[in-house]
């Protein structure tokens, strides 16, 4: 990720700043002579993305008019040379982020500035354009002021310095095979694309694996705006690199690099490979902890907690690209759920760490990955979102509405199954499955995201799979597809609980979906949705002794008794149910809504944050829900269970014998 300095300068008429190049050790004199050149753009230098604004006219009032400043945007545009001819609309309505004139910062003597990055190597260039908005009669389809703009200044392409080889949006997956490490990343076309990697003792990388090569493009989705050709929709996803490392031995610490032949090669990263499955020692371990979340995207909060004027028990709850300071300047905002990740993460591998210090096997984000909704830049920017946690720790994921829901063209398009494609995806009555991919039918998702097919050939991952870690058999289901008795997943749920789960080397059996099967919150048209979910999966979940259910879809935090039909089961603080637990709270704009009265529902929060589970052995595991403004746990819960609780109506109805 880079930056680049320029500067935008008022020539004293009504719309008129250009951008000049500069050096950082430039005194303001200096700029002062540059800005009496003519309006025009020269070139920008890389270091940080910062736009100094600076009026070279003194009678310039300090606080402009509204109605004249708010037409005045820079904004940031992708430009791929290859495309520039394939693209669909107004390519100056195609800017991926912007900053209002009036949302500058002084800085002295009469500069301002404002502030776009880190950017991403999206395999493109930027370029910067300081528009003036022009009003317009035309109207868009929803019947919305469709507004056109005129250029008043561009800077020249800026390119960055590692190119579009250099390997990105780096991933560990667990493949579901002993000793093996998936490993991905995104990048330009390259020849020989490899891993690079050894044990970290031995400082040395002198294995090797090849990767795979894939891609896809706007012909393999379902509808707009994903098949739209243009920069802030469809776009080449670059190339998805894939590798396994093998013959990895549990608890040991690797090195490796990932790059190819042509190109350039990433930083070094390194990993410990997770315990052994069905490992018991761990009384002499520490806890074998997972991070859980959901409905992540790239957004992050807006400002820091004391400017905000709220109401303190409603916290900050929106995103705003057009804040004073850029969105995409945020990503390391260190109160945002991936950097508190990062933070809990880097401190449990500290040397000095405690044995009651977790040690973190994997991170699981229940479905709404990037909210890419058809926009390949998104995902781009997702993927460097994750990266600090995702290439150091597997990375497990759930389909979401976000990334499946669609309407139209499914056969021939829809990748997770024949069933689905011909009924468009699942769309029961009453229900609101609508559009949410905008026309993605999860075809990014599938073929960016790797999860593991090796435990049952009729596994349909990443839709509906399963892995194992430690003393933990986690289930990922799609709450998008069908799941009433006789469909696909359903008759693959069953299987699997009866063929795979062992409760002897994995007493924990959990289970990931991204929609809830309860929650308090008032929306009617999920709670259909709810009642489905739980008439389809609920009797079939205890009579198998499932202990968790995570799930998000809902931007906030849950969590319920051991519940089994709307009644709290427990005896003697033992768990006779799930547990259920709703952490949508991972970036998406926090619901603002009332609760009904439920008294399965131990602890509701409208807040940010990501959960924290600790497997401290066979019958207890501990689970914490982090507040990301804070950092501090809000809410936690023990859950100690014998795995073999008797709840013989769902034993009737389950279809499982045991």
């Amino acid at each position: 990720m880079k930056t680049v300095w320029c500067v935008v300068v008022n020539a004293g008429i009504l719309f008129p700043y250009r951008v000049i190049a500069i050096d950082e050790n430039e005194t303001v004199d200096e700029l002062k002579a540059k800005m009496r050149d003519s309006r025009k753009i020269y070139s920008c230098s890389i270091d940080e993305i910062t736009l100094y604004l600076a009026k070279k006219d003194s009678k310039w009032p300090e606080s402009p008019d509204p109605d004249v400043i708010r037409f005045l945007r820079v904004a940031v545009y992708l430009v791929d040379p290859e495309e520039v001819n394939d693209v669909e609309g107004d390519p100056l309505s195609d800017f991926i982020d912007y900053v209002y004139a009036n949302e500058s910062r002084v800085l002295e003597s009469g500069i301002y500035s404002v502030v776009f990055g880190p950017l991403v190597n999206m395999r493109a260039s930027y370029q910067f354009k300081y528009l003036r908005k022009v009003e317009s009669v035309e109207l868009d389809e929803d019947g919305e002021d469709q507004p056109t703009f005129e250029v008043l200044g561009e800077s020249p392409f800026v390119e960055m310095e590692r190119g579009h080889s250099e390997p990105l949006q780096i991933r560990l997956v667990l493949t579901g095979r002993k000793g093996e490490m998936r490993v991905t990343w995104v990048s330009g076309q390259v020849f020989g694309p490899s891993v690079r990697f050894g044990t970290a003792t031995s400082g040395l990388m002198e294995r090797r694996a090849e990767a795979t090569s894939g891609s896809y493009d706007a012909l393999d989705m379902c509808d707009e705006h994903a098949t739209t050709r243009s920069s802030v929709y469809f776009r080449h996803p670059g190339y998805l690199q894939d590798a396994v490392m093998t013959d990895l031995v549990p608890g040991t610490k690797y090195i490796y690099r990932v790059g190819s032949a042509t190109g350039v090669s990433s930083p070094e990263l390194e990993f410990t490979f997770p315990v052994a499955l069905g490992d018991r020692n761990i009384e002499n371990q520490r806890p074998q902890s997972f991070f859980v979340f959901g409905d992540l995207g790239t957004s992050v909060l807006q400002k820091p907690i004391d400017e905000l004027d709220f109401d303190d028990r409603n916290p900050e709850r929106q995103f705003n690209a057009l804040d004073m300071v850029s969105r995409l300047a945020k990503w390391g905002d260190e109160r945002t759920v991936m950097e508190r990740i990062r933070q809990d993460f880097d401190e449990s591998l500290r040397e000095d760490a405690s044995d009651d210090t977790p040690e973190y096997a994997a991170v699981v984000h229940i479905g709404d990955i990037s909210y890419a909704k058809g926009s390949t830049y998104l995902w781009d920017q997702y993927g460097a979102v994750v990266q600090s946690v995702a290439s150091r720790l597997p990375y497990m994921v759930g389909v979401g509405n976000h990334e499946y829901d669609y309407t139209v063209n499914g056969e021939g398009h829809d990748l997770s199954g024949s069933e689905a494609a011909l009924s468009n995806g699942w769309h029961p009555d009453g229900a609101n499955f609508g559009n949410d991919s905008h026309g993605e039918c999860g075809v990014p998702y599938a073929r960016r995201f790797h999860m593991p097919e090796a435990m049952d050939a009729t596994s349909n991952p990443p839709f509906w799979y399963s892995f194992r870690v430690g003393l933990t058999h986690h289930v990922v289901l799609s709450s998008e597809h069908r799941c009433t008795v006789g469909s696909p997943m359903r008759e693959w749920l069953e299987r699997e609980f009866r063929d795979n789960v062992d409760r002897e080397s994995t007493p924990w059996l959990i289970v990931h979906l991204h929609r809830p099967l309860y929650c308090s919150e008032s929306y009617e048209g999920d709670h259909v949705v709810a009642k489905l979910l739980r008439g389809c999966l609920e009797d079939l979940l205890a009579a198998n002794n499932v202990d968790f259910v995570f799930s998000g879809h809902y931007h906030a935090y849950e969590q319920t008794c051991p519940v089994f039909q709307d009644e709290c089961r427990e005896q003697e603080g033992t768990a006779q149910a799930p547990t259920h637990i709703m952490i949508g709270s991972g970036g998406a704009e926090l619901d603002d809504v009332s609760y009904f009265q439920a008294n399965w529902s131990r602890s509701r929060q409208q807040e940010y944050g990501h959960g924290r589970l600790h497997i401290y052995n066979a019958s207890h595991a501990h689970f914490e829900f982090v507040r990301a403004r804070d950092r501090v746990v809000t809410d936690a819960v023990w859950v100690v269970s014998n795995h073999n609780w008797n709840t013989s109506s769902a034993r009737r109805r389950g279809r499982i014998a045991h």
